[in-house]
């Protein structure tokens, strides 16, 4: 009520990601040059979008990728808290991969490291419209039995959607942060929906 750049669209039901009407709704509801999404146990820096859209718009990209911060739900670190450091010496361990950047509680990085290795993906992204119209268009037209193979969002939609890209920007900083807890889909011990998922998103 306050902004009326912003629409809130409020759904009858939680709808599964790859529910045709879930999937409707938001492809009549694109619009502008960019498109980006954010999971409710994670959080953006202030000038995510000021920085990925600007890296955007010069390099013409169709993604753009920046790192990201996991922290242990076990921890006492606001994840809103802009002063965030740590000083190596206590039980967070960072993964500086690239592009994503984690930090753990010390009895689960071998672990947490065999997993990203396996379903890992960027979660911190900003996609460019014609490609986000393409992934929508896909899956709306695909049968729903593939359709439903793309459960898992972030990495079977991110590595599909990279087929359709032709350039993308990977940026070093850390703007985005993820509160990592055993129950995360991220990391879950797969039914079959799960491998099945992981198979369609890294076949292209």
């Amino acid at each position: 009520q306050l902004d009326a750049r912003i629409q809130v669209i409020n759904l009858e039901k939680n709808y599964k990601w790859t529910d045709k009407e879930l999937m409707e709704e938001v492809y009549n509801n694109l619009h502008g040059d960019f498109w980006c999404q954010l999971d409710g146990d994670d959080y953006y820096s202030e000038d995510f979008l000021e920085i990925t859209v600007q890296a955007g718009q010069k390099g013409n990209a169709d993604m753009v990728a920046v790192r990201t911060m996991a922290i242990a739900a076990d921890s006492n670190f606001d994840l809103m808290d802009g002063n965030i450091s740590f000083d190596g010496k206590d039980k967070y361990w960072f993964y500086h991969g690239d592009p994503v950047c984690h930090a753990f509680s010390q009895s689960q990085i071998m672990k947490e490291l065999a997993y990203g290795r396996v379903s890992g993906t960027w979660w911190g992204k900003l996609w460019g419209m014609n490609v986000t119209k393409r992934y929508f268009e896909f899956l709306l037209n695909a049968p729903e039995e593939i359709r439903g193979c793309f459960f898992r969002l972030d990495t079977a939609m991110t590595y599909k959607m990279l087929t359709f890209c032709e350039k993308v920007y990977f940026s070093d900083k850390v703007l985005h942060y993820q509160s990592y807890s055993p129950g995360r889909t991220t990391y879950s011990k797969a039914p079959v929906e799960w491998l099945m998922s992981l198979w369609y998103a890294y076949k292209d």
